[in-house]
């Protein structure tokens, strides 16, 4: 019985014939293990079987190889479905990436890709796909053409525009932070969406104004004063994190976002937080450490979910019992205030008070 033979060294991968038997996938996830091992060794080379086509090895992990290029004999495996080609050197991909038809995870991040071959569109049961940290100055024209793709990661490329014919309108999870966006005219139909850090020249409420089903926003490092007025109307939030801003006040629009279940706005310039802070009822986590405050809300205990509170690093000289007792409180950081007391606190609830000066 034969298979084929992949042989590997540090710039080089060619396929030559082999005879290997009973071929699984146990072993060849092994001999993974050994190529990495041996890729230490300068000049180094070593053969070993990959599975047949007959067999099923759905799950291929070929990241950290140093590999420069993947032949395109490699591509007639179509029985892979999740492939992990990362943290290579890999400049551009096989034409024939296209005949993986059953792949449906792909990570090529930490290569030093600057587009993608055509043929990639003819993935169409691809549905995570991660390009991180490769060297992209657009998004490649057949990612459009994902109709399948839900999870899309881009970040810490060189992208400068978005525009509404570079991505599928399938797309739930979008991740592009790290980059430098310039131009944005896309209207996503998001459940996801990661900016940290991108849109540093333009401003964020183009991109934000249509996002009527996202239920998770970070746009933490993007240099915001005040929250975007488009966000507060995006009422299926469960999650948002602002941090690491320049924030100095919340709207009292922040009612709207009844189903926020974790907000976090820490490293901001809060000052005061509005009373409708408290008709967030399914608020389960608030991260509010390293800003201004100096008091909360005299009805701050009506968030009666709440189960995880950080306060630390403000300038608070009390908090009410009634917020320490909560039934769901869980967790409450207050170090580095200027409490006037100690605080006391239920048997149940971790806490950092030990630390409190």
């Amino acid at each position: 019985m034969m298979t084929r033979l992949l042989k590997f060294d540090k710039n080089d991968f060619e396929l030559s014939l082999w005879e290997y038997a009973s071929t699984n996938q146990v072993i060849f996830n092994r001999l993974c293990h050994i190529i990495k091992d041996r890729m230490k060794l300068k000049n180094s080379m070593i053969r070993f079987a990959t599975f047949h086509s007959k067999l099923v090895h759905s799950n291929v992990k070929l990241d950290g190889m140093l590999l420069k290029y993947i032949p395109e004999v490699f591509c007639t495996y179509q029985n892979i479905i999740q492939l992990d080609l990362s943290n290579n050197d890999l400049r551009d991909l096989p034409y024939t990436i296209g005949n993986l038809e059953k792949l449906q995870v792909l990570d090529i991040s930490r290569n030093q890709l600057i587009s993608l071959p055509p043929s990639f569109q003819f993935l169409n049961k691809l549905l995570q796909l991660n390009l991180s940290q490769n060297k992209l100055y657009q998004i490649p024209a057949s990612i459009s053409k994902l109709q399948s793709l839900l999870v899309l990661d881009i970040s810490k490329n060189s992208l400068v525009a978005i525009h509404d014919d570079h991505l599928p309108y399938s797309l739930e999870k979008l991740m592009i932070w790290g980059n430098d966006i310039q131009e944005c005219e896309y209207q996503p139909n998001l459940n996801l969406l990661e900016l940290d850090a991108s849109f540093i020249t333009i401003p964020v409420s183009p991109l934000l104004v249509n996002l009527k089903n996202i239920e998770r926003l970070i746009l933490t490092c993007c240099q915001l004063h005040e929250v975007p007025s488009c966000i507060y109307q995006l009422a299926s939030l469960t999650f948002l994190d602002l941090s690491f801003n320049s924030i100095f006040r919340l709207s009292s629009s922040i009612s709207n976002l009844g189903n926020l279940q974790t907000l976090i706005i820490s490293f901001n310039k809060l000052q005061y937080l509005p009373n409708e802070l408290t008709l967030l009822q399914h608020l389960k986590e608030l991260q509010l450490c390293h800003n201004q405050l100096e008091q909360l809300p005299c009805n701050f205990h009506l968030l009666t979910s709440m189960n995880r509170l950080f306060l630390h690093g403000n300038g608070l000289k009390s908090i009410d019992q009634m917020v320490l007792d909560l039934d769901c409180l869980t967790r409450i950081s207050l170090s580095g205030n200027p409490l006037l007391y100690t605080p006391k606190l239920m048997p149940h609830v971790n806490h950092d008070l030990k630390h409190l000066i």
